[in-house]
C-alpha cells in the first residue's frame, strides 16, 4: 500500500478541524501599493514540520522557504479583492514528510490573511518479510516490542503499523507455533527504515521432534487423596512430599497448566500451586511448586510505602486489576488479600497529574505466610518543569463537550503536546520553562474563539494560566429523506454534506427507505447520497443553504436492481457468419448475437461501452463502441448494421 497516500488521507482528515489558526501577529497596517490602494500580507501557521526543504507557493509564483514550525508570511502582499491560492511546491525531506494545506484559497477582504494552515506528517513505510517452514499454529511475530502479527501460513507478511523514515525496527518471535511444536528464528530482523518498505525479514521455522516432561515438588503434605491435573486431563495421584512428574510428555511449544483437582483429606488440607502454567521450550519443566497447609487457608495483604508524592491522580494496580488510588505519602495496602503461594505484581497504572514520575521497586513476588509490606513507590518531580493551566469558558447552544488543545513545547523539532480541555473546564499541562504558544487546535464551525495562539511564559515550579472564551450559535439541520424501489435493495446508504471550497464534511447512515438529520453549521452545502453500483439515485446531488437554528429538507429517489441492454444485429451481403461477439466494458461481459438476431444482457446501472466484433470480411456500418448510461430497471436498445463480402 502507498503509505505516503495514507499520510495524505490522515492529514486531510486532521485538517478538517484544524483550520482555526488565528491571532497571528502579522502586520496590521495597510501599506499602500504604487496606486495608493492598501495591501495585506498572506500567511498562516506551519505545524508538524521536522524535515527540511519545505517550500510553499502562493498564486503560482510567490515562493516561501520554511525551516521551522510557527507563523509564516509570504513576501508579496495583496490588495483587497485579490485571490490567493497557497500550495506546497516542495515537500520536506530528511526525514521525508507530506504536508498539506488547509484554508489555502480565498479572497483578501480588507484584512491580513492569517488562517492558512500547513500540516506536515512523516512519510511512513511498512516492515515485513517472508515466513517459511511453518506447519504449526499460533505463530506470533512482534515488531519493536508491541506490534504483534499472527501468522497462519508461509509466504509474505507485513506488520500493521507503519514507521517513519529513520525509525528503528526490531522483529522477534513473540509466540512459537504449536501442533506440532516448532522453533522459528528471525534473520534480518532489525535495522533502520530508509525511504522504502522493508521486505527482507526472514522467519524460518523448524520442527522439534523431542518431547519433554512437566513436574515439580510437593511440600507440607500430610493428608491423603491429593490429585493434580495438567491441561485439564492428565491426572496424577500424590501421597508423599518430594518431586513429581506427570505421565504425559509434551512437545516443545505446547502449553501446560497444573491445577489441584482434588484437595487432601484426613486431615483436610489446602494445596496451592505456583509456577503452574507456561510453555514447554525444548526442556523438561521442573519448577511447579505445590504447597499444602492444614486448616482454613490464611489470607495476606499486599502493600508498601509511597514517598515523594506531591501531585494527585496516582493509581497503583496489583495483578492487572486490583486498583488503588493513592493521595498521600506513607503506607498503602491493596484491598484484595491473597493466599499463600499466590503471585503479586504491583505497577503504576496512572502517574500523578503534576509533572511527576513514580517508580515501583520490590513490586512482584509470591505471597508466603505473612503480609507483603516491602513494595516501595518512589515519586520524583521532573526537575525544572512548570505547568500551563488552560481554562475554557463556552457560551451558546450546540457546543462540543471538549476542545482539542495544543501547546508548542519548543525545541529544534517544534514538538507539540496535544490533549483536550472541557468546553467549560480546565486542564493542566507540564512543560519546560520558557515561552510557549497555546492553541485550540480545532473548533466547530458554529463556535468562535475570542483569541488563539496565545503566548505564555512559564517559570520552573510555577503554573501559568491561559483562558479562552468561546461563543457558539445554534447549528442548522438538514433533513434527508430517501425512497427506494426495485430489487436487491440494501438496508442503508451513506449521506454526506460538504461545504464547497472547505474541508468541513458531515456524514451519517440513512435507511434505504427512511430519513436522517445532519446537524451542520450555517452555510451552503452539497448533499450527496452514496448508493451501491446496482442502484441509481435522482438527483445525483443537491445544494441547500442552512441558517443557524433553521431546518431544510432534501429528498432522493433510488431505483435498485439491474438494467438491460437489448442488442440487435442486421446483416447484408454474402458469407456472413452465424453469430457475432458482443463485448461490454468495463464489465468484461462477452455474449454471442445472431447475424440477424437479438440478444439481451443484464447489467448493473451506470456507464457501459458496447462493441460488436465481426470477422475480416464484414464491417460494422453503424456506429460501434457505443456508450450507454444504463438506469436500474430500464432497458436500452442498440442496433448494429453489418455488411459482409
Amino acid at each position: 500500500m502507498d503509505t505516503t497516500r495514507m499520510n495524505r488521507s490522515r492529514l486531510a482528515r486532521a485538517a478538517v478541524s484544524i483550520t482555526m489558526v488565528a491571532g497571528l501577529s502579522l502586520a496590521c497596517s495597510d501599506p499602500p501599493t504604487s496606486t495608493g490602494a492598501p495591501t495585506y500580507p498572506v500567511g498562516g501557521m506551519v505545524t508538524g514540520l521536522v524535515g527540511s526543504g519545505l517550500v510553499l507557493r502562493n498564486n503560482g509564483g510567490d515562493d516561501l522557504r520554511v525551516t521551522a514550525n510557527g507563523p509564516v508570511v509570504f513576501a508579496t502582499p495583496l490588495a483587497s479583492g485579490a485571490s490567493y491560492s497557497v500550495t506546497v511546491f516542495t515537500q520536506p525531506t530528511s526525514p521525508g514528510q507530506t504536508c498539506i494545506v488547509a484554508s489555502g484559497r480565498g479572497t483578501v477582504t480588507h484584512a491580513d490573511v492569517t488562517t492558512v494552515g500547513i500540516f506536515c506528517a512523516p512519510n511512513t513505510y511498512t516492515v515485513g518479510g517472508t515466513v517459511s517452514g511453518l506447519v504449526g499454529t499460533g505463530l506470533v511475530l512482534r515488531n519493536n516490542g508491541g506490534d504483534d502479527l499472527a501468522v497462519s501460513s508461509n509466504g509474505p507478511v507485513t506488520f500493521a503499523t507503519s514507521l517513519s523514515s529513520g525509525a528503528a525496527y526490531g522483529v522477534t518471535v513473540f509466540q512459537q507455533p504449536t501442533s506440532p511444536a516448532q522453533s522459528c528464528e528471525v534473520t534480518g530482523g532489525s535495522g533502520t527504515l530508509a525511504t522504502a518498505n522493508v521486505t527482507n525479514v526472514a522467519i524460518t521455522c523448524t520442527t522439534d521432534p523431542n518431547t519433554y516432561t512437566v513436574g515439580g515438588t510437593v511440600s507440607g503434605l500430610v493428608g491423603s487423596g491429593l490429585v493434580l491435573r495438567n491441561n485439564g486431563g492428565d491426572d496424577l495421584n500424590l501421597a508423599t512430599n518430594g518431586s513429581f512428574t506427570f505421565t504425559t510428555p509434551l512437545s516443545s511449544g505446547v502449553g501446560y497448566a497444573v491445577t489441584v483437582f482434588t484437595q487432601p483429606a484426613s486431615p483436610a488440607q489446602t494445596c496451592t500451586v505456583t509456577g503452574a502454567s507456561g510453555t514447554v521450550v525444548s526442556a523438561n519443566i521442573t519448577n511447579v511448586a505445590i504447597v499444602c497447609t492444614t486448616g482454613t487457608p490464611q489470607l495476606y495483604v499486599v502493600g508498601g510505602t509511597v514517598s515523594g508524592l506531591t501531585g494527585s491522580g496516582l493509581i497503583l494496580r496489583n495483578n492487572g486489576g486490583d486498583d488503588l488510588s493513592v493521595t498521600a505519602n506513607g503506607p498503602f495496602t491493596f484491598t484484595t488479600p491473597l493466599s499463600t503461594g499466590t503471585p503479586y505484581d504491583v505497577t503504576v497504572f496512572a502517574q500523578p497529574t503534576i509533572a511527576q514520575n513514580c517508580v515501583v521497586t520490590n513490586g512482584n513476588g509470591t505471597v508466603a505466610t505473612a503480609n507483603v509490606t516491602s513494595v516501595a513507590i518512589a515519586c520524583v518531580t521532573n526537575t525544572g518543569m512548570g505547568s500551563i493551566r488552560v481554562t475554557m469558558a463556552t457560551t451558546g447552544p450546540d457546543a462540543p463537550a471538549a476542545f482539542p488543545v495544543g501547546v508548542d513545547l519548543g525545541g529544534p523539532s517544534g514538538y507539540w503536546y496535544t490533549g483536550s480541555v472541557p468546553s467549560n473546564g480546565t486542564v493542566s499541562i507540564a512543560v519546560a520553562p520558557g515561552t510557549h504558544r497555546v492553541f485550540i487546535t480545532a473548533a466547530l464551525r458554529n463556535c468562535r474563539l475570542s483569541a488563539n495562539g496565545v503566548s505564555v511564559t512559564v517559570v520552573a515550579g510555577a503554573t501559568s494560566d491561559v483562558a479562552f472564551n468561546v461563543t457558539c450559535v445554534a447549528l442548522g439541520t438538514i433533513n434527508v429523506t430517501v425512497v427506494t424501489t426495485g430489487a436487491s435493495v440494501p438496508v442503508s446508504y451513506g449521506v454526506s454534506a460538504d461545504e464547497p471550497f472547505s474541508y468541513y464534511h458531515y456524514g451519517a447512515p440513512i435507511p434505504s427507505n427512511g430519513s436522517t438529520s445532519l446537524k451542520v453549521a450555517a452555510g451552503y452545502y452539497t448533499v450527496r447520497l452514496h448508493v451501491p453500483s446496482n442502484c441509481t439515485v435522482h438527483p445525483d446531488h443537491g445544494g441547500v443553504g442552512v441558517a443557524s437554528g433553521a431546518t431544510v429538507g432534501i429528498a432522493f429517489q433510488v431505483t435498485c436492481g439491474s438494467g438491460a441492454v437489448r442488442i440487435t444485429a442486421a446483416t447484408t451481403g454474402p458469407n456472413a457468419p452465424a453469430t457475432y461477439s458482443v463485448v461490454v466494458n468495463p464489465d468484461y461481459v462477452s455474449v454471442a448475437v445472431s447475424a440477424n438476431g437479438t440478444v439481451s444482457i443484464s447489467l448493473p446501472p451506470g456507464g457501459h461501452t458496447v462493441s460488436l466484433g465481426v470477422p475480416q470480411n464484414c464491417s460494422v456500418t453503424s456506429p460501434n463502441n457505443v456508450f450507454v448510461n444504463l438506469q436500474a430497471g430500464t432497458t436500452s436498445n442498440l442496433a448494429f448494421t453489418v455488411t459482409c463480402r
